[in-house]
């Protein structure tokens, strides 16, 4: 900085003293010689460009005084501390804990758990992704206190099936209704649609002390998280659906009826044939095995959502089928609650004490 500074004083000197050579030599010839017009005007300017670059060459050398007086400012020494780096700990690898699942029976014929079981190797390979809690087809062991899964076979038609039933409810996150009988009410809810007192007297020679109640699906006591319909259910929706449980994926079962598989299969229409089979309402996903085997579907699996059963029954009256005859292949596994749902209870309740009041 103060080296320029000398420059610039120095080159600003010499051009001072260059200027003033040319004022001293205006001066002479106006001396000699008569002033002209601009003369006066000339010089005028030459004074005052000087007077400019004295002043000039004043603020510069002061400016140099002061850059001289001025000690350079030196940078201040940074310690720069260094931490000893703290050996990493290694964290210690634990398995995600298994989820346990269980799978129980009420009343049923435990078909559904044979279906399981004929999975073979490749239900052991699900079987090696979970704690099997309860499952009485493979061993009888001590209740865990809680489940991730329960899968429910059968109905809860006794008080100890309805109290069974509320306790695994209680201690599960996910319940799955597991076949006709946990999701509809099944083959034993027929005596439902009929004199109940009248089946057991045909069934039981002393029935005097056997509870007879109502058959209703599991949803009618708990929450059902879940259905795979069925008599027997699907392995293979079985399986796939667990999967997906254990995958933390919601299941779903496509809303498609039954006649989309036998198309898919190119069966020969047995609803056309004559027969009656309930194929346009039933919910698919079972492959179609009766219909594929000649044998009229009759709802195992439940109604399809938006069912239109009446125009269904239509075309079974319009075939030579009497009402009769179509009631009982729709109570077979009481599946004509959810075709045509009761009305609740309370508000038929209240509307009667509407009619009685007026």
């Amino acid at each position: 900085m103060a080296d320029d500074l000398q420059n610039q004083i120095e080159q600003l000197k010499k051009r001072i003293e260059e200027l003033e050579k040319q004022v001293k030599g205006y001066q002479q010839k106006e001396e000699q010689q008569p002033v002209a017009a601009s003369g006066p005007a000339v010089r005028s300017n030459a004074f005052s460009l000087l007077e400019k670059m004295r002043q000039s060459l004043n603020d510069l050398k002061v400016r140099f005084k002061e850059t001289k007086q001025k000690k350079p400012v030196r940078p201040k020494r940074t310690t720069v501390k260094i931490q000893k780096k703290e050996p990493v700990k290694k964290t210690e690898f634990r398995p995600r804990p298994k989820p346990t699942i269980a799978i129980v029976s009420l009343t049923c014929c435990e078909g559904c758990q044979v279906a399981i079981l004929d999975l073979g190797e490749r239900f052991l390979e699900v079987a090696g992704q979970v704690k099997i809690g309860d499952f009485a087809f493979l061993e009888d062991r001590a209740e865990p206190p809680n489940y991730d899964i329960v899968f429910v076979e059968g109905a809860p038609i006794t008080k100890e099936n309805i109290l069974r039933l509320k306790d695994l409810r209680a201690r599960s996150k996910f319940l799955v209704a597991l076949g006709a009988c946990a999701a509809l009410g099944g083959i034993a809810e027929i005596k439902n649609y009929q004199d109940k007192n009248e089946r057991m007297r045909y069934v039981y020679k002393n029935f005097e002390g056997i509870n007879n109640p109502d058959i209703k699906p599991l949803s009618f006591y708990v929450k059902v998280d879940f259905e795979i319909p069925g008599c027997p259910i699907n392995k293979e929706e079985f399986l796939k659906v667990t999967q997906q449980l254990l995958a933390g994926v919601p299941p779903r079962i496509p809303q498609r009826p039954v006649c989309y598989e036998c198309q898919m299969k190119q069966n020969k229409c047995l609803l056309q044939a004559g027969l009656p089979c309930l194929g346009p309402v039933i919910l698919g996903g079972c492959g179609a095995p009766c219909p594929s085997n000649a044998y009229p579907c009759d709802g195992c699996r439940g109604p399809i959502k938006n069912a239109n059963p009446d125009k269904l029954n239509k075309q079974l009256v319009a075939q030579g089928y009497s009402q009769k005859e179509i009631d009982l292949i729709t109570q077979r596994f009481g599946m004509e609650d959810k075709i045509y749902p009761e009305t609740p209870a309370l508000p038929l309740k209240n509307n009667l004490k509407k009619n009685l009041k007026k």
